[in-house]
Formats: C-alpha cells, structure tokens, sequence
C-alpha cells in the first residue's frame, strides 16, 4: 500500500503541480479518521511529506489541528470537520500559498499555528 501511495503521490505532484505558482499537499485521512486507522494514516502522510519535502512543495498539516480526544468537538460525525475546523484548514492552506508567492495575507485575516 506505501509504494503504490509513494508512485500516487509522486504522479499528483509532478503532473499536478509542476508549473504552478504555488501548491500546497493537504495531509489526508486516507484510511478513515477511525483511530484503528491512525497508524496508516500517519505512515501514509508521512511518505506524502517526504514526497513533497523533495520536490520543495510545504503541506497543511490540518489533523495537527485537533486530536483523537477532540473528534467529537471537531467533526459532525467523526470525519467531517466542523465548518470553524474547514476554516482553519483553508486559512492554513491560503498563508502556506501567500508564503510561496511572496505575499502575506492581510491583517484582518486570522491565521492557525
């Protein structure tokens, strides 16, 4: 499953992203938020990161946001994040594309750690 993923995640980014101004990874849940899926989806991102890390691409770390304990207050189901925890996602997305384009997104905007 790792090196199929690894050939993926290569594929996405060189077909995908090469030649555009800015592009971000977003890790995934790929084997389900379930917490009997965590060490996959741990594997899984972190061969995603090293893929990115070598081709100079940032990722959203987004699960870093909440933890297993927060599903409950973070996701209407144990999957779907909440729309304040979409927000947060999309605003970690939009400040790692302004970083890469030389911009900063403007003050009024509230940023994640």
């Amino acid at each position: 499953c790792g090196d199929a993923y690894e050939r993926d995640v290569k594929k996405a980014a060189d077909e995908i992203f090469s030649g555009a101004k800015a592009a971000v990874w977003r890790d995934c849940s790929c084997c389900g938020d379930e917490t009997s899926h965590e060490k996959s989806v741990k594997r899984l991102n972190a061969i995603a990161k090293d893929v990115m890390d070598d081709r100079g691409y940032p990722v959203a770390e987004i699960f870093d946001l909440y933890g297993k304990k927060d599903l409950d207050d973070a996701t209407v189901d144990g999957t779907h994040a909440t729309p304040e925890f979409y927000h947060k996602w999309t605003m970690c997305i939009l400040e790692k594309v302004a970083q890469q384009l030389g911009r900063r997104l403007p003050d009024a905007v509230v940023l994640v750690a």
